[in-house]
């Protein structure tokens, strides 16, 4: 990535100060916890939004609190417009144990940022077990932790994407200076050739800087570089875009910079895990589809594959064959040749082995005609679906794959419709052989 060089104003960007007043602030929780897209959707996020604005005159804030590193950056970009169409009169406050790709877009929509001095984490306990522990103000709060990719081209699009749609979801209505901040945090979140370059207070707006190799110490340079890229509580503090605040109402009264603040309970994160419920169940019904439609048309390969085998053994089985007419000798009676009565019951054992052997070729074609159009009215019904932001993929090549196997396998029945008619014709003849064994005479 080439290196960039952004020059900043030095202006203040610091918390906007709330006006004192006997009130409490009273707020909704609105949780943005796990993976992006999947625990929190973009449905039920704006639903616990909609519980917020619609009416409900005592809300004066939205919570959003953020414990996120992953999931789809489209479904953050969709969370954060609707964050961004709160009304002006509402505020909307981040608290952030971490957050992390899907996540940052989230974050960014927020008009306030409060980390939290501490939050649970998962650590190694050097005995190969992990156990939980209390992480600081120091932990990375904010990290990229971008996709998985192969190729640098793609790497390179990806940061790009998170980069717009950060930038994109800063509020209008933010002052200039903290756009800018936030604008050269996301460009130094998502190009690990850049750094943020700080004042010696909390008057310089960061600015983004070129890497270089320097050391650590000292707060005119924060290396996101070098931390994933990412950057600590405590770092972000010292940019002036967030304040550390300890868990609990009155710190969080203290951060915000009002007397008191009270919480009207947390129905929005009932809403939330509703939806993500839902969506959970419907991604389970179209998995369960997709398996089932897909594995059908394993199920009907297998069967085609199994055909040649399986006439090819029937026509070996007939008694009447070079194999095995030896097996069953006959004897001259009443001016005719039969089959001596010594072994007419390996005879008749002889023909129904053949009749189960040949109905298996017609047992085969039924089953192949019964699974493709079972798995056809599945590919119909998974036509109806609507599937949600991280299955659209898996969808989407499953019915292309379905497509293109099942033209083919629509072919088969009709290719051998000649070898089902002889199985057919095969059975009755050697039903009545049982009873009436063919010889010289007939």
């Amino acid at each position: 990535m080439f290196a960039r060089l952004l020059i900043a104003l030095t202006v203040s960007i610091a918390l906007p100060s709330f006006v004192h007043g006997e009130e409490p602030l009273r707020f909704l929780t609105i949780p943005i916890m796990g993976t992006v897209g999947s625990d929190c959707t973009p449905d039920g996020v704006d639903n616990a939004l909609l519980l917020a604005v619609a009416g409900n005159e005592e809300v004066d804030a939205v919570l959003i609190e953020i414990d996120a590193l992953d999931g789809s950056i489209a479904a953050g970009r969709s969370i954060a417009e609707s964050i961004r169409k709160v009304p002006s009169r509402i505020r909307t406050i981040a608290v952030v144990r971490n957050a992390g790709g899907a996540a940052l877009p989230v974050l960014n929509a927020c008009s306030t940022w409060i980390v939290l001095d501490s939050t649970p984490t998962m650590v190694d306990d050097g005995e190969g077990r992990r156990t939980t522990r209390r992480a600081g103000p120091d932990r990375r709060v904010l990290r990229t932790l971008a996709p998985l990719a192969t190729r640098a081209e793609t790497m390179k699009n990806e940061l790009e994407t998170l980069r717009r749609a950060m930038v994109e979801s800063i509020p209008d209505s933010l002052d200039d200076a903290v756009v800018q901040a936030r604008t050269a945090l996301a460009g130094a979140l998502c190009d690990p050739e850049l750094d943020l370059r700080i004042g010696d207070g909390l008057e310089a707006v960061p600015a983004l800087g070129r890497r270089d190799g320097g050391g650590d110490e000292g707060r005119v340079r924060i290396r996101t570089s070098r931390q994933g890229p990412g950057i600590s509580g405590t770092q972000l503090q010292a940019t002036g875009l967030g304040v550390i605040a300890m868990e609990g109402i009155d710190p969080l009264a203290a951060a915000l910079g009002v007397e008191a603040v009270e919480s009207l309970g947390d129905p929005g994160v009932l809403l939330v895990v509703d939806a993500a419920d839902e969506s959970f169940s419907e991604r389970g019904r179209i998995n369960s589809r997709i398996d089932a439609m897909i594995g059908a048309l394993d199920s009907a390969d297998s069967l085609v594959a199994a055909m040649p085998w399986t006439l090819a053994r029937a026509r070996l089985s007939l008694p009447t064959s070079e194999r095995l007419r030896g097996n069953f000798p006959m004897e001259h009676v009443d001016g005719r040749w039969i089959i001596s009565s010594d072994f007419r019951p390996a005879w008749i054992a002889a023909c129904k082995d053949s009749i189960r052997r040949w109905s298996g070729v017609i047992e085969i074609d039924a089953s192949v005609v019964s699974i493709l159009k079972r798995a056809t009215e599945l590919r119909r019904e998974l036509g109806d679906t609507n599937p949600g932001i991280k299955e659209d993929d898996r969808y989407s090549s499953a019915l292309a794959v379905f497509d293109e196997r099942v033209t083919r396998l629509l072919t088969v029945p009709e290719a051998w419709a000649s070898e089902v008619e002889e199985a057919g014709r095969t059975i009755s003849m050697i039903e009545s052989w049982q009873e009436t064994p063919p010889g010289p005479d007939a």
